[in-house]
This record gives structure tokens, sequence and C-alpha cells, in this order.
């Protein structure tokens, strides 16, 4: 078949020449009527999204972290003319719904958090393992937790060595893990004098109770098998319960975090052989995405679904290679990719080179596998920089900076908020009720007027990042039958799964069905309402209500750590008090601790669920708990002459946690007769407390409660001393020192003479001068 031109039309030919002459012209010659009007504006926003401005911070974003009361906490590095500041750190608090408002300053107590690991504990503070000592690659042995009710630090107990780089991952029961980091042992040294560095190589997790937990077998196989592990490693719960190790190297690995712990080889290795600096995100339960990093960068990415057995795969490049990156998730499930430098071969060329600034994001959509290239952004992010997915359903890139170098990056005091095209594309549905606590596997009530069938329900949890990994950040999608429709809203049932839903603190997003999100609401996902770490609690009490039923009394299970201990009848009525005659819902109970859980060790004390109550809330009404230096010796206890005259006798103690000391407590032997002072010192030797013993025994343990209790600063040393008639040291049988229990430690005894003055002198004995602590 032959194909023949078809033949125009003569007028029309001639017609469209004069149109072209005219508008060539241009509106010297053609009439008004004639002038082709301004096409309508397409709004680009909707599908690229948009960049604020810059908005200044008074630090570098360098850890940056989402907060349940949707605030954001961030520290830098601090300096003081180019040198490291020692023992503190200077965070910030912000909060994102006033971006102009001035961030409030949180110093710490003793530690700088700069190069440290961090993820979220289950109630919601932030844990942070390690930091930095003075110069790169010193880590320093500090644990601290940030408490955002109150915007307190307090000190943790010391991991094994420094951590300078590690990471911490949030595990299915409320433990953290954390893995990695460098440390100098302050010892030994290179053939030039410098500090050898060396690769802490114990994993060690933070219980529920607060203590740390080696896990020795895990050490012992990774130096017997000659391995390391990556500084900042990409660490994830994987679906077994273990976590998984998914880079920045080739070859990856499992972690089992019980007892002692353990490595195994993950059987399966990254297409892409080491993919420094990149990113990595856990973009479904058991399915992940690492994406960029090496020198030279890559554009590449690749995804593992850790529930098959043959799930690597290679998936769509990104336009831009990037290193010095961010992968963040949003509210609808797709992965936002920012910053980075498309230039440079690692440590030795072009670590931080500004020359490859990439300043679009790109957005991965996991049903396809393919990346779309966004809007650009003002300032460069490189190494240094941070983004968060904030609960708004916009992402916060904030910092960048350092080393400069020949092209580096300049530090970058500032943020930008990037909002997605999904902000762009109609109306945001609205969540006008839900509960901030809620249980595994409950079915709980979502309002909103704009409820539809085709809405879905997204969690993702709080942000904690730095360099290039989101330690804290997961995602599940709930769609039917897990969301239904309801009168007013729709009924949601959370996950079982905590392998794929570590109980934490979570932004819960309805979509409509064209994938539009809401403002989040901060949920808790938990097995039970609340818990306090507390230690030596002879009583506990509070109040417990169900919502669904507020004025029938209801049973509640307590327990310690993961231990059910007891059944308590919530059935002491309350009236509520602005309602006359009608009940708010609240029953208090009362528990009484048994001894055998009076021994002076940190623990989880919480009230759960019990029965089939969807709507269980605990409220904690007082606890009497106490810890001691010495709970419940059980060694020998050996008298010692002190030749007749009296004696001032003491120990120096301190806390891991602020506090209060509310009885002082000795061992008294028959030979102590008479009358005795307890006294508490502080380390410089001002008497802080002074306060007579009354209803003696013969001899064994007595105390004396304090008028007024002491508050006392968590790593602070005091003295705590009781005077000693015609009689002196006493050394407990089988302990050395120091000697810890729960928070405390007593670090040595120490005497003096006469009695009532500042106990100074050192002494292997003298130990069974005793406090009872209570933490706040």
């Amino acid at each position: 078949m032959t194909f023949r031109p078809r033949t125009v039309n003569r007028r029309v030919f001639v017609a469209c020449l004069s149109l072209l002459f005219l508008t060539a012209l241009g509106s010297r010659i053609a009439p008004e009527s004639l002038k082709p009007r301004a096409a309508s504006p397409v709004r680009t926003e909707s599908l690229i999204g948009h960049w604020s401005s810059p908005i200044p911070m008074p630090a570098i974003p360098i850890h940056t972290h989402v907060l349940p009361n949707k605030k954001v906490l961030f520290w830098g590095r601090d300096q003081v003319g180019g040198a490291d500041v020692d023992n503190k750190s200077q965070p910030y608090v912000w909060n994102p719904a006033t971006p102009a408002a001035t961030p409030v300053a949180i110093p710490t107590p003793a530690t700088n958090l700069f190069c440290s690991g961090h993820a979220f504990l289950q109630d919601g503070r932030l844990f942070v393992a390690g930091g930095h000592d003075k110069v790169d690659n010193e880590g320093e042995r500090h644990t601290n937790i940030f408490n955002p009710v109150n915007n307190t630090w307090t000190a943790g107990p010391a991991m094994n060595a420094g951590r300078w780089y590690p990471t911490s991952t949030a595990l299915n029961n409320g433990e953290i893990l954390t893995v990695s980091g460098t440390y100098w042992d302050g010892v030994t040294l290179n053939q030039d004098g410098s500090h050898r560095i060396q690769k802490n190589e114990l994993p060690q997790v933070r219980t529920t109770t607060g203590a740390l937990r080696d896990l020795t077998t895990a050490r012992t196989q990774m130096v017997n098998a000659q391995r390391s592990i990556s500084l900042y490693p990409w660490m994830m719960l994987a679906p077994d319960g273990r976590v998984f190790q998914a880079g920045p190297e080739q070859v990856k690995s499992f972690i089992s975090a019980g007892g002692a712990g353990g490595w195994a080889d993950a059987g399966r290795n990254s297409l892409y052989p080491f993919r420094d600096a990149g990113s990595a995100v856990m973009y479904e339960p058991g399915k992940v995405l690492i994406v960029g990093g090496g020198g030279p960068p890559t554009n590449t990415a690749e995804t593992i679904d850790l529930n098959t057995a043959n799930g690597w795969q290679w998936t769509g490049s990104m336009q831009y290679p990037r290193r010095h990156m961010n992968a963040t998730i949003l509210a609808d499930g797709k992965v936002l990719a920012t910053g980075g430098t498309s230039v440079g071969n690692g440590m030795d060329v072009g670590f931080n080179d500004a020359s490859g600034s990439v300043l679009p994001a790109e957005m991965w959509d996991p049903a396809t596998g393919a990346w779309t290239t966004m809007a650009s952004m003002a300032v460069r992010r490189l190494y240094h920089s941070t983004a968060v997915l904030l609960p708004d359903g916009t992402v916060l890139s904030a910092g960048g900076g350092g080393p400069p170098g020949s092209n580096g990056d300049s530090n970058h005091f500032d943020a930008e908020i990037y909002s997605p095209p999904y902000l762009f594309r109609g109306q945001r549905p609205t969540i006008t009720s839900a509960p901030n606590n809620v249980k595994y596997g409950e079915t709980f009530f979502v309002g909103t007027p704009e409820a539809a069938g085709d809405m879905t329900v997204s969690l993702v949890r709080l942000s904690s990042v730095t360099h290039s990994f989101n330690e804290n950040q997961r995602f599940v999608r709930l769609s039917h039958p897990s969301v239904t429709l309801a009168a007013g809203g729709l009924n949601v049932t959370a996950p079982t799964n905590k392998n794929a839903l570590p109980p934490g603190h979570y932004m819960l997003f309805i979509l409509n069905g064209s994938g539009v999100p809401s403002v989040a609401k901060i949920i808790s996902v938990q097995d039970y309402e609340g818990s306090h770490e507390v230690a030596d609690c002879n009583q506990i009490s509070g109040w417990a209500w169900n919502r669904n039923d507020p004025n029938t009394p209801i049973n509640v299970d307590i327990y310690a750590g993961s231990t059910h201990i007891a059944t308590v009848a919530a059935n002491l009525y309350r009236q509520d008090l602005f309602n006359a005659g009608k009940g708010d819902g609240r029953h208090a109970f009362v528990y009484n601790v048994p001894s055998h859980l009076r021994n002076g060790q940190m623990q989880t004390i919480s009230v759960r669920y019990a029965g089939s109550y969807s709507n269980l809330v605990w409220s904690p009404r007082s606890m009497i708990c106490g810890a001691s230096l010495f709970p419940n010796p059980s060694g020998t206890i050996t008298s010692v002459s002190g030749g007749g005259s009296t004696w001032e006798q003491a120990t120096q103690f301190s806390s891991t946690m602020s506090g209060k000391v509310t009885h002082i407590r000795f061992y008294k032997v028959p030979q102590e007769t008479g009358s005795h002072v307890g006294r508490i010192w502080s380390d410089t030797g001002a008497q802080l407390v002074q306060q007579p013993f009354a209803g003696e025994t013969a001899s064994g343990w007595q105390e004396v409660q304090l008028t007024t209790p002491l508050q006392i600063t968590a790593g602070v040393r005091y003295r705590v001393s009781y005077n000693v008639n015609s009689y002196g040291g006493k050394i407990l049988g089988g302990l050395g020192s120091p000697i810890t229990n729960g928070p405390l430690t007593a670090h040595t005894g120490l005497y003096t003479t006469p009695a009532g003055t500042f106990p100074n002198t050192g002494s292997v004995s003298n130990f069974l001068a005793d406090i009872k602590f209570s933490a706040p």
C-alpha cells in the first residue's frame, strides 16, 4: 500500500501563515482582540512538591529526632575556637508548628553527644549511646536518656567501652541493641605515639530495667571469624525477631539479641560492593531499600525481601548518583531521597565535595520501583545533613557541612521543609479523635468526618537520624479488613506482630482514596498502657479505667519487666468531682510488692490489660520505692575494733540517675552502743543532711527517714556517714570496690575522727554506711 500526503486547503494555509506573521510582529500591529490569552499556570507542586525558604537554626542539625510531642530535638558538633567541647553538648528543642520561634536549649549534663547512636525507648524517651571524647574516633562510654515530657537529660549506666559512630536499634520487647563504634582504651599507642583506635566488638542491649547486657557470644563469634562491622551500620529489626545488618558493606548478617547473642550469615550479599555514605530504609515490614553511596557515588538501588528465601534484586536507579544522602519514608509509603554529592571517592578524594551537590529530591515508588525527580532545595545538604518526616506529612531537611577541604561544603546552620506532591492534590482528611495508647491487636476508633471505604492508615515510627541513616524509622500500611467504616470514622485494628511494629510511638496518618494524608496523631503502641522504671518498690498504686465501660470496676495485670507478678482488682470507686453524682471511670488499685522483688535492682513495673478490656488506661498515683547500696547483703560481716574512740564512717556513692535520697541506713554490731547520727556530705566536704537515728535495735540494719528528701544529681559523688561509738570498721565479705546495685554505686569506704567531721580517709572497710534512693 502506498501512502500519499494529504492536499492542504490553500485558504487554510494562507490563514495560518497570516496568523504566524501577526504573532511574530507582536502587539505593535495586532488588535487587542487577536492577542493570545495567557495560559493558566500549571500547579507543578502537585507533581514535584515544594520547598520552603531556609529556616535559621542555632546549631547544625547533625542528629535529629521527632519527639512524641511533635517537636524536634537536634544537636550538632559543639566546638569553641575549632576545638571540641569536652563532656557537654548543647541540644535544642524546636517546634515546627511555630518555625520562627527560637529553639529551646536543653544542655546535656556530662557528655558530648556528637557521633552517638540513638533510638526511642518504648515509653517515648530517647536513648543515646556513646558520643565524642575530645577528638574524632574516640568514643564515650556514656549512655544518656532524654525525657521529652520535661525536657531533661538523665545519665544511664556506662557501656563496656567507648562508642563513636554506633547504631542503636529498638527491639520487639522494648529493649535497645547497640553495636559498633570506636574508642581509645587510654593506654595503647601506635608506633608514632598516636592513639591506637579500636573497634568496639561487643554488642550490648539496654534492657527494660535500664541495665546493660553484654552479648558475649556475639563478640566471640565476630573475633573468631576475624570479621568487622562498619561504623554506623544499617541495622533493622527483621521479621523473625533478629536484627538484620543491611550494610553499608556487601556481606549481610543477622544478630540475635537475646541472652548472650550471636551472629549468623544472612546467606546473601548486596549486588553493589560497598555503599559507604548511602542510605537504607525498611519501607514495609521485612522489605529493605538500600540506595546510593559508594566511591565514586552510585545512583543504583536494591531491594531485599527478608520474608522470602531469595528476595534480593535491583530496583530502579536514581537520576543522580548520591553519597551523604538521606532516605525518608513518607506518609504514603514512598521514599524520598534528598541531598548528597555526585562526586568524590570516599575519604581520600572529594569526601564532602560541594562541586557535585545534588539539589533536586527524588521519590521512589515501591509499587513500580521507579524514581521521579522532585523539586530542588535551595541549600546543599551533604555530609552531616539529616532528614525526618514531620507529623504534618512534610519532610524537614537540615544541616550539613564539614570537613571543608578544597572543594568541601560549608556548614549550614539552617533547615528547609519539603511539602510532597500529596499535599497539593485536594483537601486533606482530618482526625478528630484517636486514642493515645493502643494495644497490639486492639480495634480502636479514629474519628474523621471524611470517612470512606477507600481510606488507608499508615503507621510511621518517629525518626532518629544521623549520618545518612535513620535508626528508628519503620512503616506499616493498614487497609481493609484492618480498616473498616464506622459511624463518624474508622475502626482500625492494630497489628499483632511486634517484629513488624516494635513497641513505641508512631505517627498515625489516615489517607483518602487519592493518597492525601491527614495530619498525624501520635499514638503509643504497646502491650500495656504505661510503665515506670523503679527500684526496690514496696508498694505501687494508681488509677485504671476502661473508656468503653467507665463505671465498672476492672482487674489489671502487674508485670516486673516481662514477668507477670500479680492480677489486682481496681475496685476503689472514684467520683467525678466536677460532675456530682457521676463517676469519671477511674478506679484505684493498690499492690504490695513481694519481698523477693525488693532487691535494689532497677526494673520496669507496668500495669497491663487483664481480660478483654480494649481501652484500659493506667496513671500512677504513688509508688513507695527505694534502692540501696547494700539491699540485702549475704556476705559475712566482719567487725574491726576501733580502739575505743569515736569515728565518722562513710561510703562514697553516686547514682546513674537523678533522684532523691529518702533514708540513711547503717549496719550496727552489738558493740556499737549509744545513739547515732546520719549525715550526707558533698564530695568536697559540705554537710548536706544531719539526721539522728531513733528506735535502734541492738544490732543489724538501722535506718532513719529524712525529714526532707535530699535531691541528688546523676553522676555526682556524695558521701553518706554515721558516727560510731567505741567500735571501728566493718567489712562485708566477698565484695570488692566498687559495688553496684541498680542505679547506685558504692565507690569506697572512708572514715575520720572525731565523729561529726568530714570523712576523707580511704579504707577498704567501713562500707556499710548506706542510703535509700528513689527515682523521680
